[in-house]
């Protein structure tokens, strides 16, 4: 395991830091503690482990209430009931048992195959559970608490209304033709189910393309998508083994219950189904039939003969028999069977893996623990990402915040659990707990009182501190904090169009001729320092020079994520079409957006002439502004990087245009800066290649290094997949190599 920053003081459970308290050590697990869990109360914790046992504490005393004993397996989830007397929990023996907490016995075995996550509706009403493998096309199962069975999902018969709405509407809209109807014959699944089903009518041409388990039309691109690859930390095989056995799961309410938080499978995303709208769509439903008796009793009162009307009334029977029986749908059957029908929004993410997440208290933040070592932040309203922690040494593998949602606990496999100031995200308190490296290790807050509960000893026993939060409040960062963003200006266009040339003017460099290069350039276009709510922050530009060459643009595409802005380049002196390269790096820069997550804020894009001391502009300037209007570009610039013309013009308007409060920001430690700036003035002297050893021996010489440590050492390598995610470098598989 890696260990924290070495400036950083390593405070431990015999010498805890200021504000930390420990009230109880609890002992009892005969193998590694895979989750540990607080009843809504705070009163009571649960514990599920590797042992194939449940073990229930008072936190009060420190007393063991009870060990639930039935499991066969390991216990890779557990969910209090909001009223505190029940327990529900999944293992490994594709089983779930719901446990009566008073008595510690075994109320029911639910046999459920391939289920790892369990979590309990704040009503009380219905507990959900996640599979691993889809059943019926679900990732979600619902339960009825008071069955104990699966709650009835509706979907088909919500659907079948849908559509037989539709095509009813098609035939009232035109009541004489015979030929408009709509069937649905077959399913035909490609690809993994990337387009699913298909009802085609080749009399009409009318058909249904929708998701192969969600009732909405969309797109995947495949071939441009990203090949995910990852470096495993010191934890070696255990990600491939966990994911292999289908034991990483998280599935989440909030406290409102309100929304559902599910991390997928690939561990690359996460759904958010949100529940309040689930009534009002229901409602939406059903009001269409009543639309539908209206216009067709208008019809009826108007014509006096009707050559469909039979094949009508016979629909509309169909349907107001449909309507009666989806009038009576209870509440459970509802949120079910539209949470298994819709779509969700997606919180996507490039070049690593999601652990963890947890809600904040009031809802409007999702937190992540993420596989690079950070903790990143989501707006749950706009699925944005506003924040990104850094700190930690290696793989974050849970979160939780505090109840009052004043601080964020994070575990780490470095070995050290940090509590962050959600004010100021800096962190306030580092305490060495180690870890075993065989799972991915469990901290929680205590829902109702400032009590944390982390695991130590290689997670297989647990610690309960109580907190002052008033002195946590006020205690400084345990080590010098940055705060920075950083914004990213694409230069696109065919070969030879004068990108080079223009990007060296743009970032202050003097002119000079470039040649031709099929490789990528960065630049710093600008770096300046803020002080926003009291807190300074460095805003960094970053310009990126992108080839254009046909054989090369595939690649370089995958450069166009998390584009701020974009200057689209082109030659106004071509004798062909000076437009050509146009429409392709807009029609690119419009897929790589519509391929990240919901998440991301949309950019702005000039159309820009380069070389314009070169003879001129040789385009009509109506024919310019149809281009501009036509693909929504929001500035056209003459230029010329030789003579300067219009660079001042467009240096003003790449900043104005860049949306600071759209990109998140990034808290980190000044030893993090350190080696991140080291590692980009690396590239930006071109060094082309170089293997990891070898970098990390130039920064013990350059200036300002820190000491050599095996810490050190640890906090170098997290940082080379820091900037490896911002695309500025890229770690090779073989020989310890970084491409720069």
């Amino acid at each position: 395991m890696s260990e924290v920053a070495s400036s950083e003081q390593e405070n431990s459970v015999l010498s805890p830091p200021s504000g930390f308290k420990l009230r109880y050590t609890l002992e009892g697990h005969s193998d590694i503690i895979t989750q540990i869990a607080w009843s809504a109360d705070g009163k009571k914790l649960a514990s599920a482990s590797k042992d194939h046992t449940i073990q229930l504490w008072n936190t009060e005393t420190g007393e063991l209430i009870s060990v639930l004993e039935g499991h066969t397996d390991t216990v890779l989830g557990i969910a209090w009931s909001p009223d505190g007397e029940v327990l529900a929990s999944v293992s490994a023996d594709d089983t779930i048992k719901i446990w009566n907490t008073n008595t510690g016995n075994l109320r029911s075995a639910i046999e459920n195959e391939d289920s790892n996550a369990i979590a309990w509706h704040p009503s009380g009403k219905m507990f959900a559970s996640r599979n691993t493998h889809y059943h019926n096309d679900k990732e979600i199962q619902f339960w009825d608490v008071q069955t104990e069975k699966k709650i009835e999902d509706l979907r088909e018969k919500l659907e079948i209304f849908s559509r037989k709405i539709e095509v009813t509407s098609s035939k009232i809209a035109n009541p004489f033709n015979k030929n408009i109807f709509l069937s649905i014959e077959k399913d035909i699944t490609i690809n993994s189910g990337n387009i699913g089903i298909i009802g085609v009518n080749s009399r009409s041409n009318i058909g249904i393309i929708r998701g192969s388990y969600r009732s909405n039309i969309f797109i995947h691109n495949i071939f441009n998508s990203k090949n995910f690859s990852y470096k495993r930390q010191s934890f070696g095989e255990l990600l491939d083994e966990l994911l292999e056995h289908k034991r990483l799961g998280n599935l989440v309410w909030d406290s409102s219950g309100q929304m559902l938080a599910l991390l997928n499978q690939n561990l690359t995303s996460i759904s958010l189904y949100k529940i309040n709208t689930v009534q009002q769509k229901h409602l939406e439903q059903l009001k269409k039939l009543q639309q539908l008796e209206q216009e067709w009793n208008k019809i009826l009162s108007t014509l006096a003969e009707i050559q469909n009307k039979e094949s009508i009334e016979a629909q509309m029977a169909e349907l107001r028999e449909l309507h009666a029986e989806l009038a009576e749908i209870n509440e459970l059957e509802l949120v079910a069977s539209y949470i298994t029908q819709t779509f969700p929004e997606s919180i996507n993410l490039e070049n690593s893996k999601f652990l963890a997440i947890a809600w904040s208290p009031d809802s409007q933040m999702l937190a992540s623990a993420i596989l690079d070592g950070t903790i990143m932040l989501w707006d749950t309203a706009t699925g944005s990402l506003t924040r990104i922690l850094e700190g930690h040494a290696d793989a974050v593998t849970d979160v939780s915040f505090s109840f009052d949602g004043k601080f964020l606990v994070s575990k780490s496999l470095d070995n050290s659990v940090r509590l962050w100031n959600c004010k100021t995200w800096e962190t306030v308190a580092v305490i060495h707990e180690s870890t075993s490296g065989k799972w991915l290790s469990s901290v929680a807050f205590n829902p109702k009182l400032p009590i944390l509960a982390t695991l130590g000893e290689k997670d297989t026993m647990i610690h309960i501190w109580e907190l002052n939060f008033p002195t946590l409040s006020t205690v400084p960062s345990v080590s010098s904090s940055v705060h920075y963003a950083n914004a990213k200006v694409v230069l696109v266009g065919d070969s030879g169009v004068g990108k080079s040339g223009l990007g060296l003017v743009l970032s202050g460099e003097y002119f000079q001729p470039t040649e031709s290069t099929h490789g990528r350039r960065v630049w710093t276009f600008d770096k300046q320092g803020i002080v926003e709510s009291s807190q300074a922050e460095t805003r960094e530009t970053m310009l990126w020079d992108l080839a254009g060459q046909p054989g090369y643009r595939l690649i370089h595409q995958l450069h166009l994520n998390e584009v701020a802005v974009a200057l689209i380049i082109f030659d106004t002196r071509s004798e062909t079409d000076p437009f050509a390269g146009v429409r392709h790096w807009d029609r690119a820069l419009t897929q790589a957006q519509r391929l990240q997550s919901s998440s991301t804020s949309s950019f702005k894009k000039f159309l820009v002439a380069a070389r314009g001391d070169r003879g001129g502009i040789g385009v009509s300037q109506k024919r310019i502004d149809t281009w501009v209007k036509e693909l929504g570009f929001d500035g056209y610039f003459e230029t010329s990087a030789k003579e300067g013309w219009k660079i001042p013009e467009l240096v003003d308007a790449i900043r104005k245009a860049i949306n600071w409060k759209a990109l998140p920001s990034v808290s980190s430690t000044k030893l993090f800066q350190q080696i991140k700036d080291f590692l980009i003035a690396e590239k930006k002297a071109e060094r082309l290649l170089s293997t990891v050893d070898d970098l990390y021996r130039a920064f013990l010489k350059s200036e300002n290094a820190s000491t050599e440590t095996e810490k050190l050492r640890s906090q170098f390598n997290i940082c080379i997949g820091r900037v490896e995610s911002r695309d500025l470098i890229r770690r090779i598989s073989f020989g310890n190599y970084v491409l720069l």
